[in-house]
């Protein structure tokens, strides 16, 4: 999920077994080939986007 206004950053978070016990960050984007690049993946739920969670692939 690319930052709106900090070109180059994503936020990521340090997934463990897909929880977000590391929590989020701001950090620079990661390769669309780069083996961390599910921590900058995510699944939006609901209409009015109430939470994100980490992509599982």
């Amino acid at each position: 999920l690319r930052h709106a206004t900090h070109v180059g950053y994503c936020l990521d978070v340090c997934a463990t077994n897909g929880t977000a016990r590391g929590g989020f960050h701001l950090i620079e984007c990661h390769d669309t080939t780069d083996a961390n690049i599910a921590n900058q993946q995510f699944d939006l739920i609901g209409a009015a986007v109430q939470s994100a969670v980490p992509k599982v692939s």
